[in-house]
């Protein structure tokens, strides 16, 4: 597969995991040819400092409040450094998201990771429909069923005591 972006990009107990790699595989070219408008913006603007807890600036409970300083504090994000967020923010325009987007995807290019959780023959499938043998690894994230199930382990591996 072609590195197509930031990584890394995780899809669990997927239905359809070479669908979901042709739709990572397609995420530069579509964001490249994608045109938004300032009324798509703005509602992703509105949702941003609606939903974002960097953002959020009602009242908190003290233990709330406690964490979010804490947090603030960690990251280093001053009041100034919160404000100009939110002017950049609220300032955003379709084709700066775009560039940005498109910056962000190149700039991971060559860490990008993918993980798709599925069955394994839903993934040797995959594998078998994109062609994709030399650059599709399939791992078991469990143990096999066998001896640690006789010691005293579990499917899972070793039980511990």
């Amino acid at each position: 597969m072609r590195c197509t972006g930031w990584g890394p990009r995780l899809s669990k107990g997927d239905p359809a995991p070479a669908r979901t790699l042709r739709v990572f595989e397609e995420a530069q070219r579509s964001t490249a040819r994608t045109r938004w408008n300032q009324a798509d913006v703005d509602r992703a603007i509105i949702r941003t400092l609606t939903r974002d807890p960097k953002e959020a600036e009602g009242p908190l409970r003290p233990a709330g409040a406690t964490l979010t300083a804490l947090n603030r504090h960690h990251d280093g994000h001053t009041p100034e450094t919160r404000e100009a967020r939110r002017e950049a923010i609220l300032s955003a325009t379709p084709e700066r998201v775009r560039r940005a987007l498109l910056a962000t995807l190149d700039a991971g290019c060559g860490q990008a990771a993918t993980c798709i959780v599925a069955g394994r023959d839903q993934l040797e499938h995959a594998r078998r429909e994109l062609g994709a043998t030399g650059d599709m690894t399939i791992e078991d994230l469990l143990a096999p069923p066998g001896p640690a199930a006789s010691t005293g382990g579990s499917a899972n591996g070793p039980r511990a005591r």
